[in-house]
């Protein structure tokens, strides 16, 4: 890993993310697993890869019960939500939403916008609208909200570790914590009939969770440091376009105008947003 290029490192882990997507909505789309067993699956293999990779470094635990109430309610909300949504429409509430708490988490401690950000997270907001107002190709209401639950605690969880001085580490840590909060509710959930998985159920979890979870987010935050935080947003947003061409491809879904729509807006907005704080921050230097 430390001898590839850095473009080709920031590939995978974005691939990584997009197939999360995917791997969760092959899984429960077809109804071959429950979402509790599914969440608990995916969280102890993320966080058995995640402990290899941080012993093999000798790294010490760390870690915190809040980050890892935030990744499990993430974990759990993103599982749920995709039992009726397909792969594209689900990454692009995920990530919107993550973006925009994030910013949001600023204008609350006081950040300023410029016009140009002011434009772009209306243009964001009226692209989820779009997204989610009633019509024949939107998700269902309960689903969209259980998204917009996951991305809001996926922000949280990437606001609590933002000043980790080391990432690996806490990651496997928080991974570890949510892995038993995740086996803790597979046990309240059990009802005859209610908890189920075949075999290729389980393996597209597991590779959920070692791969696309433990290992994108390994790589992930070993090219953070080379990038500028408005690179890392921007980079970001292209997952649902990376998620939509994947559904489309290999889970033979559609992608309704709607969708495209809705990204069209999402991502310019994000993507207008970012590029002007960049701009702000260097003239400040």
């Amino acid at each position: 890993m430390a001898q590839l290029p850095t473009p080709l490192l920031i590939a995978i882990s974005l691939c990584g993310f997009a197939a999360n997507s995917l791997l969760c909505r092959a899984a429960l789309g077809t109804d071959s697993v429950d979402a509790f067993t599914f969440t608990a699956i995916r969280l102890v293999s993320g966080a058995l890869i995640l402990s290899v990779l941080a012993r093999g470094r000798g790294l010490s635990s760390g870690g915190s019960w809040n980050a890892a109430f935030a990744l499990f309610a993430y974990a759990l909300c993103f599982a749920l939500a995709y039992r009726s949504m397909t792969a594209a429409t689900g990454a692009l509430l995920l990530f919107a939403t993550v973006q925009l708490t994030m910013m949001g988490y600023g204008l609350a401690r006081g950040e300023r916008l410029t016009l140009l950000q002011k434009a772009g997270f209306s243009l964001a907001c009226i692209g989820l609208l779009v997204l989610t107002l009633p019509g024949a190709e939107a998700p269902g209401l309960g689903s969209a909200l259980l998204m917009i639950v996951a991305g809001a605690a996926w922000a949280c969880y990437s606001l609590i570790g933002r000043g980790s001085q080391s990432p690996l580490t806490d990651s496997a840590a928080n991974f570890g914590r949510a892995s038993v909060l995740g086996l803790i509710f597979l046990g309240l959930a059990f009802f005859p009939g209610e908890l189920h998985a075949n075999g290729k159920a389980v393996a597209l979890a597991i590779g959920s969770g070692a791969f696309a979870s433990g290992l994108a987010y390994a790589i992930w935050y070993r090219v953070l440091p080379k990038l500028d935080a408005w690179q890392a947003g921007v980079l970001q947003l292209l997952t649902p376009i990376l998620a939509a061409g994947g559904g489309f491809l290999l889970l033979a879904e559609s992608v309704p105008l709607r969708v495209l729509l809705a990204t069209a807006l999402v991502l310019f907005g994000l993507a207008c947003s970012l590029k002007q704080k960049s701009r702000v921050a260097r003239r400040s230097l």
